[in-house]
């Protein structure tokens, strides 16, 4: 039984239009199930275990990518198969994990290729994808051995799992597996910035370094992204989860 849990943006603009088209192809393929609307109060984790009650055994998310990572941050513990049928403008992830864009993502979810991965504890939170922390004053400590901290005016600092930061050479970013039990952090220093004419930045060298636990924290609140999803911070644990979420993936993700 399939679970299709859609965004309120969805329902109404210039997506309903493709919410249309995408219950039409979901009928065509007997692929119908229950749909509940996502509303920015709503509760995923809540939902899930409810619909698991009643025989759900895939959810399925309809909308943008901040839907989905929305979802699996928060229930990437749960015991279901997770799909997405990318809906908005920020869709990225939808190429990594071989999803095609609307409608089109139903032959996907038909196929159901159903791959397991990693996942990342992030304090109380989950991620699949990306934990980013921007350029900041903060503290890197790796496995309680040893702790990075800023030479000049501050570090960024990502986990990455699915994809790699935008700053990563393609040597760094094949460190990258989201299938290999292993967690690598990307550390890029910032060493000074100096302005003749307008703001010129020099970086220190890329640092990768691979670990089991890792403590970012600061004096200052310091801005953390997980999977997209912003909140201020002073101290975050990272490590690998104990657990793998499993996926519907496309023929044509980026990974294997």
């Amino acid at each position: 039984m399939y679970v299709y849990l859609v965004d309120a943006f969805v329902k109404k603009g210039p997506y309903a239009r493709v919410l249309k088209t995408i219950e039409n192809s979901l009928t065509d393929a007997e692929l119908s199930g229950k749909v509940i609307t996502l509303g920015a109060f709503s509760n995923p984790k809540a939902i899930l275990h409810d619909e698991i009650r009643n025989g759900a055994k895939s959810v399925v998310c309809i909308g943008d990518e901040n839907t989905f990572s929305r979802v699996l941050t928060q229930c990437a513990d749960v015991d279901i198969v997770f799909g997405w049928i990318p809906v908005g403008r920020e869709v990225g992830m939808s190429t990594i994990l071989g999803v095609p864009y609307g409608a089109d993502a139903c032959k996907t979810l038909r196929a159901r290729r159903v791959i397991a991965i990693d996942v990342l504890q992030v304090n109380d939170r989950y991620s699949i994808a990306e934990v980013y922390v921007p350029m900041a004053k903060v503290w890197a400590a790796v496995d309680g051995k040893y702790a990075m901290g800023p030479k000049g005016d501050g570090l960024e600092v990502a986990v990455c799992n699915l994809r790699a930061p935008e700053w990563a050479t393609r040597e760094f970013a094949k460190h990258v597996n989201p299938k290999d039990r292993q967690l690598e952090v990307f550390i890029r220093p910032l060493e000074k910035q100096t302005k003749v004419k307008f703001w010129r930045t020099r970086y220190s060298p890329l640092t990768v370094i691979p670990f089991e636990k890792m403590t970012v924290y600061s004096k200052t609140p310091f801005e953390l992204f997980v999977d997209g999803q912003r909140s201020k911070e002073t101290r975050v644990e990272i490590s690998l989860a104990p657990h793998t979420v499993k996926l519907i993936t496309g023929k044509r993700r980026t990974f294997f």
